[in-house]
């Protein structure tokens, strides 16, 4: 279209404009894009640390239910850079598989299983900051059954 509205502007004849198989395709300001993106990256910069606040509690919340039902175990990729995961270590004797199908078979809960020998011979339990009370109390209840059934 360049070509028609430079020979528009020049005073040329000008044919018709064509618009068979063009591209469906978006343009945006580059300034409106990085407008958009500037905003949404100050918003989350201010909601970062009571996320991670909130992340911080549900976790003691968790660890306060399964700890004394699992052995607690830190993983390669724990630490303050995943405060939405816990890890549990089951011991030689456990089946981390067996255990995560269990848990969502019967409760509706998912968990991972951690096999050896790239991962600890146990499970992880993956939460966000909208996890609630409940759900946190349902997943102890679901984890207390399991654990005594497998004693």
């Amino acid at each position: 279209h360049a070509d028609i509205v430079f020979n528009d502007i020049m005073g040329n004849p000008v044919p018709g404009a064509e618009y068979r198989a063009k591209p469906r395709v978006t343009f945006t300001d580059p300034e409106v894009g990085v407008a958009g993106m500037t905003e949404a990256l100050r918003t989350c910069a201010e909601e970062f640390p009571s996320r991670v606040e909130t992340l911080m509690r549900i976790r003691t919340r968790i660890s306060q239910l399964l700890d004394g039902l699992y052995q607690s175990a830190a993983a390669s990729w724990d630490g303050p850079h995943a405060p939405g995961i816990l890890a549990y270590r089951l011991g030689s004797e456990g089946r981390p598989v067996e255990l995560a199908d269990a848990a969502l078979s019967r409760f509706g809960v998912a968990i991972k299983p951690l096999r050896p020998p790239e991962d600890l011979n146990g499970f992880r339990v993956t939460f966000s900051p909208w996890t609630t009370e409940d759900e946190i109390e349902f997943l102890g209840e679901a984890m207390r059954t399991l654990a005594h059934e497998s004693r």
